[in-house]
């Protein structure tokens, strides 16, 4: 782990030891990306990017802050998983740090952030811009006994919100422990499964891991929100295992075959941003991404926001 003197720059937005689960025999991942030959690639050597968890806003700085809290998260998923894969029955605790590690690869994603800038920053800009929002500041200011005229309160939320808009992960982490908690809080009302691939076949890994399904009626539509009760929220864990929570009562085939191992897979690619990993090179695969990469767009296809009259 980084320390007070040495920052982890190179952060990762998929676990190590998840990654590896999808290794082959040399511990090398196939890695697709569209219109460009699969190659192998080490673990560590994919799904990152340069200090993807940090900010620096007026003078204060997350110095692997949210690099340190993913890392704690991680280990503690890395010892449940094997009782995860075993379909043991976790304790309440045990359940708890695997539900917060689920739903930390979701909210840490690439494409979580892509969402989440792109709808908060309009609506921070709007709001702080309301005439409203100046008389309620110095309102409440009042109340402590500070008082300070409109003009300079408006230029100073003017300069914390460019502040804010230059930095590309400040919406990103400012809420996303809030929110890891309240999607954890949702998979622990679900009921979970561990489904295995029919010999021959395997499930791929994409750099947004987690995606959700919703059932209606006859119909599974994508990108329902983790407290949907109708919705189900998959993660390929090896390239023979994909964890399921599911509605209570929502059966499953323990063993899947191929007609419903593609379509998980297919989500699966359809909800990568960038890139998708599997322990084995195939040509159906790289057909399959070259078509279908990061076709569920959030905000657009999935996870869209309700209307508003």
């Amino acid at each position: 782990m980084a320390t007070q003197t040495e920052l982890t720059h190179r952060q990762h937005k998929l676990s190590q030891w998840h990654l590896r689960n999808f290794t082959n025999a040399n511990g090398d991942l196939w890695c697709y990306r569209p219109n460009v030959p699969a190659k192998l690639r080490r673990p560590k050597s994919v799904c990152w990017e340069f200090d993807f968890y940090e900010y620096e806003l007026n003078g204060y700085t997350t110095r692997n802050e949210y690099e340190c809290w993913f890392g704690r998260i991680e280990d503690d998923a890395a010892t449940r998983c094997p009782a995860i894969l075993n379909r043991q029955r976790l304790g309440q605790k045990d359940a708890a740090a695997w539900a917060t590690y689920v739903a930390s690869l979701f909210i840490r994603s690439s494409k979580c952030r892509d969402h989440i800038i792109s709808s908060a920053t309009p609506k921070f800009r709007e709001e702080t811009r309301s005439p409203d929002f100046i008389r309620n500041l110095q309102h409440n200011l009042l109340k402590k006994g500070m008082l300070m005229p409109a003009d300079e309160l408006r230029q100073f939320v003017e300069s914390r919100r460019a502040n804010m808009e230059g930095s590309a992960s400040y919406y990103h982490l400012a809420a996303i422990k809030e929110t890891a908690s309240s999607l954890a809080d949702a998979l622990m009302r679900k009921t979970w499964h561990t489904l295995e691939a029919a010999p021959g076949l395997v499930f791929v890994l994409g750099d947004c891991p987690v995606s959700t399904v919703e059932f209606v009626g006859n119909q599974v539509l994508h990108g329902a929100g983790f407290n949907n009760e109708n919705a189900a929220i998959l993660l390929p864990l090896t390239p023979q295992h994909v964890f399921v929570a599911s509605p209570p009562g929502r059966q499953w085939r323990s063993v899947m075959q191929l007609e419903q191992v593609a379509p998980v897979n297919l989500l699966s690619i359809r909800y990568a941003k960038d890139v998708v990993l599997s322990s084995v090179n195939a040509p159906e695969t790289q057909a399959l991404v070259n078509a279908e990469i990061n076709q569920v767009v959030f905000g657009r296809d999935a996870f869209i926001p309700p209307c508003r009259n």
